[in-house]
């Protein structure tokens, strides 16, 4: 075989710096979601008894057991959706820095589902008044982050990248 011509290969595009700030901004917001779960977990025991008088109060004829039980499925069932969001978020992340730009149209009901989340999370997990702070805080934060790394992704920089 005499024939000398070298294979194929792609050269590497590298994203453009909207894509890269809105990446930074996605893990920043992972962060913040973590730094809740943390503070959550941290503070878990407050947090179920605070669920406990509040369940106890919506069903006061219920047996003592039933209510502990069904604190702790909403206790720990908003820690797995804050997580879950997270970890849709970042195979979003991912995916879309392969340069596959449908991410960003599932990123938009990803961020419905995150608020809705973090409305429900806010509710469940932060304590009333200043003492919630700390898990109020980054919930809002990692919200926001989120809702601007989406936007960032929208440039029509990164619209460009895509397409090429």
């Amino acid at each position: 075989m005499t024939y000398q011509a070298n294979a194929p290969v792609h050269r590497e595009v590298e994203a453009p710096g909207a894509l890269r700030t809105s990446r930074t901004l996605w893990l920043l917001s992972f962060v913040a979601g973590l730094v809740a779960v943390g503070f959550s977990w941290l503070n878990r025991d407050a947090g179920k008894q605070r669920l406990l008088e509040t369940v106890t109060d919506l069903a006061p004829g219920r047996d003592a057991a039933t209510l502990e039980a069904l604190a702790n499925v909403v206790f720990w069932g908003s820690l797995a959706a804050i997580a879950l969001v997270v970890l849709l978020e970042a195979l979003l992340m991912r995916t879309m820095m392969r340069r596959r730009g449908w991410p960003r149209v599932a990123a938009f009901f990803v961020l419905v589902v995150h608020a809705t989340v973090t409305v429900l999370a806010e509710a469940y997990l932060a304590a009333p008044g200043g003492a919630g702070a700390a898990v109020r805080w980054p919930l809002l934060i990692q919200l926001g982050l989120a809702v601007v790394a989406w936007i960032v992704s929208l440039s029509p920089a990164a619209s460009r990248w895509f397409r090429a």
